[in-house]
């Protein structure tokens, strides 16, 4: 069973979060913080969503994909949440309700990692590393 702690760093206890049920024996493979209480995981191919820190809900995904990675760019408002599977790389400008394709990343990538990355002269893009030792990276607007 996939469980998720936050511990509070005044007073050093711990809180077991809750998780929707069903999540089966897989662990967490990925959390990604988008604010003190909006964050996504990723948990087998099921991908979470809190709102509040807390309270984990599932969302979807895109048809017909399984999920490899995830990530969370801060740099826009709202935040822009990316994930690559099976089926491409995607993007989703409303908190994982709705998914359209990325521009600048492989089709069909057997993604291992995604990470947005703000360079020094302001610059930033998304990278894609795959299990097939590549790398990939898109420039962001």
């Amino acid at each position: 069973q996939a469980h998720v702690y936050r511990v509070d760093a005044q007073t050093g206890s711990v809180i077991e979060l809750s998780l929707p049920s069903g999540l089966g024996t897989g662990n967490f493979r990925r959390v990604a913080l988008a604010s003190p209480s909006l964050m996504f995981g990723l948990v087998g191919n099921t991908i979470l969503r809190t709102t509040n820190g807390q309270t984990w809900t599932v969302i979807g995904g895109p048809a017909g994909t399984s999920v490899e990675a995830l990530d969370v760019d801060r740099g826009f408002d709202p935040v822009v949440l990316f994930l690559a599977g099976s089926n491409g790389a995607w993007v989703s400008r409303d908190l994982g309700d709705t998914w359209e394709p990325t521009s600048g990343l492989p089709r069909r990538p057997r993604a291992n990692h995604l990470e947005t990355v703000t360079y020094a002269n302001g610059k930033r893009s998304v990278g894609l590393s795959t299990w097939n030792w590549s790398a990939w990276r898109a420039d962001l607007t």
